[in-house]
């Protein structure tokens, strides 16, 4: 679950601090409790607030750990002028439990984890995304097309062209959007026939990685 706001910037340090005390205190707990339910309530909102102090251009997420059970996500969203807050935001994190692991960049999701994406207060399933993909003859990168039926409820000022970025660093991995994806676009109203799922759309870009792998 990952949540979007966009205010004046303040220094983190302070905020980075409180952040880690409430986790601490009571955040890890609330949300094992949501993990374990699919129950967030006040939690999400908490951690929206408390990230969005750290810094407003900031996201966040729940997603399922590589070496713990469950990782705390925050991210820039691929923004070098965020990367230091990220660090620093890492670097004050506590030491990775059984339960918790704390990551400063989106991963490749698991397309069967299930966690959603709360975007604009409208719930975001990757499940019901799907593409359309034009490869690079070379097989340098892919552009792509993106629809999701949640696009015609965002209203903001982001709208779907904010989830898209959301829903593709999601599912490929945030550093993997950045080097094997070229153009995105989004698609309105439904999806085209011949549009392709979360699972092609990995496919094509494992295709890419093995292309480059086999040329060095």
């Amino acid at each position: 679950m990952a949540f979007f706001r966009r205010r004046r910037a303040k220094n983190p340090t302070a905020a980075i601090a409180a952040f880690w005390t409430w986790w601490r205190e009571s955040g890890a707990a609330a949300f094992e409790k949501g993990a374990a339910t699919n129950e967030w309530g006040a939690a999400a909102e908490e951690m929206s607030r408390r990230v969005d102090a750290i810094n407003p251009s900031l996201s966040w997420e729940l997603a399922g750990g590589f070496d713990a059970e469950l990782a705390l996500v925050v991210t820039g969203a691929g923004s070098r002028e965020l990367r230091p807050i990220t660090d620093q935001w890492l670097r004050a994190a506590p030491p990775a439990t059984e339960i918790w692991e704390y990551i400063d960049y989106r991963r490749r999701s698991d397309l069967n984890e299930g966690f959603p994406v709360m975007y604009e207060d409208v719930l975001v399933e990757f499940s019901d995304a799907r593409f359309v993909m034009d490869i690079a003859p070379d097989y340098s990168f892919v552009d792509v097309d993106v629809y999701h039926p949640a696009f015609a409820l965002l209203t903001g000022v982001e709208g779907p062209g904010g989830a898209t970025f959301l829903i593709l660093d999601a599912l490929v991995g945030e550093r993997d959007v950045e080097e094997f994806i070229g153009g995105v676009d989004v698609m309105h109203g439904s999806a085209p026939a011949g549009a392709v799922d979360g699972a092609a759309l990995l496919a094509a870009i494992d295709a890419i990685k093995a292309k480059r792998d086999s040329l060095r």
